[in-house]
């Protein structure tokens, strides 16, 4: 191997060692994925890296590390083509899977062999092949022939430099808030892969070429040099000067987003408790009403006359025509859909309304289990049809003195009348919320309702039992298994499917029910991006501007100091031809 000389300088050394750093990263996330994806993102830094993207980054990284073998010109050339092509047709068939939307047979291997915490490894999304394809025609356009052609150059390294900026605006969006996950964006959340790809375009432009090319934008400094060629020291005085003001404005860009960001998921999560808490109280409210009139026909002694027939002997006069005229004033006052009183032989004694017909499943084995049960028995919801929903109550009837149970009264409510007007209740800043009642069935939760019609949510979603859980499947991480265990601190993270949000989870007191409430997290960092590609744009609109001035100053001083050169030169020549004449 052949170096030129021990003073290449760090230029030479970052370009040639750089790419292989990046390259390890890269097989690094492809041999131990668990590492990048479960470990950085534990540590809130970064979204794994897909399988392909990883080979794709090494194969670029590789190319890039062998052009400094100079003995083998040819065989740089021949990898750097061959490489490059499949690089490119690659990035070509990735977005034409994405377009048609298919999966390409690499990443079905990849997905049916790495689980990461039983998720499957993410996918090189449209973004990402993009800018592998303009990573690979930057270096076409930088390390081949082809760069003898100033055009191909030139637009070398404006792809390099775009390739910079797209990832100074992502960096901007990440501090905005990293919602996890995210992968539709058309500007992702800041990844391995993506400063993978900055750092390669940076080494890119450490190339001869595109620096000799760029001082000459900026300096007008000749467009020659090479790995030898030292850069003067007012130019690399220029240069960190407004590297400094670069880094101070994205210092403070960064700074401003992130308390932005803490402010807003403050703002958010309290909502979302405060919500949660209000619609938590309207429940428990009206369960105990309905469990509260349960308790007072219990307590009721005419109930059990009207069952065994001794009305007669009452001096109220509580007749079973008195007993119907009551359970419809109760009924119509209350909200129940249908109240049934029962005889000890499971026979119906009187009915609201007139001519209702029991439709609660295994109605009567439990009445017949009643007999051997002195309280209120509470019978799970269910459908009638596919779209209402009931919860029951089966109140035990006693004979008048004794605690021999010889009817029962059969209570039947619409919860999707009394509470769901209140759980699908959002304000209108947050068009994603959603409020979902669960209860507990054995080793099954089962959403009752509550979700409202919203953008991305079908119709069938909106149903009572549309969703199920199994509870011995959930990730310990998922809201309803925190709620599950007790734990009721709200949180960021991500849903059953995969979807970042905010959500907070309770159980509903002395009941198997449950209350969970979500945001979208891309709706809650909406504003904040917006604010991030504001700051971005302004700050590389005015980092180009500062550009612009220095370069405008540079030339303004280099064309006087030109000027004062040749004024130095006409006086001295003057002089000359004067000292000439006197001798």
């Amino acid at each position: 191997m052949h170096l030129p000389s021990h003073h290449l300088g760090w230029r030479f050394w970052t370009q040639s060692i750089g790419p292989w750093i990046i390259a390890a990263f890269a097989i690094r996330a492809l041999v131990y994925p668990e590492l990048t994806t479960a470990g950085l993102r534990a540590a809130g830094l970064f979204w794994g890296i897909a399988p392909i993207t990883a080979i794709l980054l090494t194969l670029l990284c590789a190319t890039l590390g062998c052009q400094w073998i100079r003995p083998l010109a040819r065989f740089r050339m021949r990898l750097l083509w061959t490489g490059g092509a499949v690089i490119i047709l690659a990035a070509i068939y990735l977005l034409w899977c994405r377009a048609t939307g298919r999966v390409s047979p690499a990443e079905h291997w990849f997905e049916a062999r790495v689980m990461v915490g039983g998720r499957g490894v993410p996918r090189t999304g449209p973004q990402t092949a993009i800018l592998l394809l303009a990573s690979t025609l930057s270096m076409f356009a930088l390390y081949s022939r082809l760069r003898r052609c100033e055009k191909v150059c030139v637009a070398g390294i404006g792809l390099a430099l775009l390739i910079l900026v797209f990832g100074f605006i992502s960096g901007m969006a990440f501090a905005a808030g990293n919602p996890l996950g995210i992968t539709s964006d058309w500007l992702p959340p800041m990844n391995q892969g993506m400063i993978s790809l900055c750092a390669f375009n940076f080494l890119l432009l450490l190339n001869p070429v595109a620096i000799n090319r760029i001082r000459r934008w900026l300096f007008g400094a000749n467009d020659t040099g090479d790995w030898q060629s030292r850069i003067p020291w007012d130019e690399r005085l220029a240069i960190a000067l407004m590297a400094g003001v670069a880094v101070i404005a994205t210092a403070a860009c960064v700074y401003y987003l992130r308390v932005r960001t803490r402010d807003q998921q403050a703002r958010s999560l309290e909502t979302v408790v405060t919500l949660t808490d209000l619609k938590l109280r309207e429940i428990v409210q009206w369960r105990r009403e309905r469990l509260a009139d349960a308790q007072a026909l219990m307590a009721l002694p005419a109930l059990g006359d009207v069952v065994l027939g001794t009305t007669a002997d009452r001096a109220d006069g509580f007749t079973p025509i008195r007993l119907r005229e009551w359970l419809q004033k109760l009924g119509s006052d209350y909200g129940y859909t249908k109240i049934i009183v029962f005889n000890g032989a499971g026979k119906p004694v009187a009915a609201f309304p007139d001519g209702a017909r029991p439709d609660a499943p295994d109605l009567p084995g439990r009445l017949a289990a009643l007999k051997e049960i002195t309280k209120v028995v509470e019978i799970p919801p269910y459908l009638i049809g596919p779209e209402k929903l009931r919860w029951d109550l089966l109140v035990p009837i006693r004979a008048p003195g004794t605690t021999a149970v010889v009817g029962a009264v059969w209570l039947q409510t619409d919860p999707a009348r009394a509470i769901f007007p209140s759980l699908k209740w959002w304000p209108g800043d947050y068009s994603t919320g959603q409020t979902v009642l669960w209860f507990r069935d054995g080793d099954n939760m089962v959403a009752m309702g509550g979700v409202r019609e919203a953008p991305g949510v079908s119709r069938a979603q909106t149903l009572p039992f549309a969703e199920k859980r199994v509870i011995s499947q959930l990730p310990a991480t998922s809201m309803l298994a925190r709620c599950l265990r007790g734990e009721i601190t709200a949180a960021e993270g991500v849903d059953h499917f995969g979807v970042p949000i905010f959500g907070y989870g309770i159980s509903v007191p002395d009941s198997p029910w449950y209350l969970t409430t979500r945001v979208d997290a891309r709706e809650v960092y909406g504003p904040l991006r917006r604010d991030a590609w504001s700051l971005a744009t302004s700050a590389v609109g005015l980092l180009g501007l500062a550009g612009a001035a220095t370069s405008w100053l540079w030339r303004l001083r280099q064309a006087n100091l030109v000027r004062q050169r040749q004024a130095a030169e006409q006086a001295r020549d003057r002089s000359s031809v004067r000292f000439g004449r006197v001798m």
